[in-house]
């Protein structure tokens, strides 16, 4: 294992001194642990935007269409005016 000094805000070390006395482990373990679980979370919201939300839509039937949209069929007409 690793030693790193590590800068921690007063209130945060004094809050992590409370839960370290009364869960019975060590500072080490509450750092390892939050650290893990920031890093898990990271990674579960990276793995979300990476999905293209455009895959997660599902094709609409709309049937057959009125009128044929192809482009020959709608610029026949208006040629002459080009």
């Amino acid at each position: 294992m690793d030693k790193t000094t590590v800068r921690i805000n007063q209130n945060l070390k004094r809050d992590i001194d409370i839960y370290v006395a009364q869960e019975g482990i060590t500072f080490q373990q509450v750092l390892n642990m939050a650290l893990r679980q920031y890093l898990i979370g990271v990674k579960r919201l990276q793995n979300k935007v990476k999905k293209n939300w455009v895959d997660s839509l599902t094709p609409l039937n709309l049937g057959e269409g009125k009128y044929p949209l192809s482009r020959k069929n709608i610029y026949t007409q208006d040629e002459h005016l080009t």
